[in-house]
């Protein structure tokens, strides 16, 4: 482990040494001092403020391998400990989120199929020997998923896929206190009609028809945790990053909050209040904290010159604006437990980062998120 102290304020793992709770040496969830918080192994409480999505091959398109192979002399693990580690501590991150990124298809385009890179192994995120979350690929259902299997969950042959996802992470990260907990498949539509889905020929406004879903998605969340459980008992399972209403209906939450231990949502509404009036609703139902799992403001770049809707701005300074604004209202509310940017560095695909494609950082930008990282996020909290 190289989870490194980057000030007196913080234990090894980014973890405010003011906030004392139990050692266990792996993280967990605790409500302390009139808030939730992560504690981190040490026994100190933690905010995760993470980032999302690293394209590993990002820096091997012809017109920038130079700075692969000059800077970082040709070698991931060089990439991964001062391309990745270095400059996201420097800037106040302290987490590895969700490491998946998009390579191929246009988003949400159902005509494309969208395709991600692998999460990454255990060897490259001791690598970066950061605080880090790992997505469980147990199903592929997710919204944006032209091509998503439904597996029937009550049959033998996913309980042994569900005990090999699991085998193959959960043996390795076990014992690792740097892995915060375990993730599944973001935005899953467990409401998608169609052949072969789990809601198929059902009426779900039918309390019947509804009990039957419910039924299956129970079932789902109880062979998966079951598996997690068996290899690794000692990490967090934060479960699925939820999509933002109207995508995610009550009963999803409450049957998440009997098999997870917090509820991840995926948050792309710039209005702030929203950030208390529906997570609070998802905190006062299922009586979890929230992590913000997956959130981020554009503005045009050479990759992406034009955008519209509320979260594209018009400068790389509004985005660090915003994203100050965004943590600042995150932070203050008592039971959301971090927040997860997207993300890292611009591919030709997602088209979206804090650094471009040459590697170079948007400064407007990540300045003033190093401002509230280091500074303006102490000042909150205390």
């Amino acid at each position: 482990m190289t989870a490194k102290q980057p000030d007196k304020r913080n234990d090894r793992y980014g973890g405010l040494t003011k906030i004392r709770a139990k050692t266990t040496g792996f993280f967990r969830l605790e409500q302390t001092g009139g808030r939730w918080w992560l504690i981190t192994p040490d026994g100190n409480g933690f905010i995760s403020i993470g980032m999302n999505h690293f394209d590993l091959t990002v820096l091997k398109y012809p017109d920038n391998i130079h700075v692969w192979k000059t800077q970082y002399d040709g070698s991931e693990e060089q990439y991964l400990r001062q391309g990745i580690a270095q400059p996201l501590r420097e800037w106040g991150f302290n987490t590895i989120g969700w490491t998946e990124e998009m390579v191929a298809g246009e988003w949400m385009n159902t005509d494309t199929l969208i395709r991600h890179s692998p999460e990454w192994s255990h060897r490259q995120y001791q690598a970066v020997g950061m605080p880090y979350c790992h997505s469980l690929p147990f199903v592929e259902i997710e919204d944006f998923n032209a091509y998503p299997h439904y597996p029937d969950v009550f049959a033998e042959d996913f309980e042994i896929w569900a005990n090999y996802i699991a085998r193959r992470s959960c043996m390795d990260m076990a014992e690792d206190p740097l892995l915060i907990g375990y993730t599944l498949c973001p935005r899953p539509a467990f409401q998608k009609q169609g052949k072969g889905t789990w809601a198929c020929g059902l009426d779900l406004k039918d309390p019947d028809d509804l009990k039957k879903l419910w039924q299956t998605v129970e079932r789902y969340y109880q062979v998966v945790t079951r598996a997690i459980k068996q290899y690794d008992p000692h990490h967090l399972i934060l479960g699925h990053r939820f999509n933002q209403p109207p995508d995610t209906p009550d009963w999803c939450l409450e049957i998440a909050a009997d098999y997870t231990d917090a509820i991840l949502a995926n948050w792309w509404i710039p209005d702030l209040a929203s950030v208390r009036n529906v997570l609070g609703h998802w905190h006062n139902l299922t009586g979890k904290p929230i992590l913000i799992s997956d959130t981020a403001f554009l503005c045009p770049t050479t990759l992406r010159p034009t955008g519209q809707g509320a979260n594209f701005l018009d400068s790389q300074r509004a985005r660090g604006e915003a994203y100050q604004r965004l943590a600042s209202a995150s932070c203050a509310v008592p039971y959301i437990v971090g927040w997860h940017w997207c993300a890292y560095i611009e591919n030709r695909v997602r088209k979206s980062g804090i650094r471009n494609y040459l590697d170079q950082p948007y400064w407007d930008c990540v300045n003033l998120m190093q401002e509230f990282n280091r500074h303006q996020l102490f000042e909150i909290l205390s």
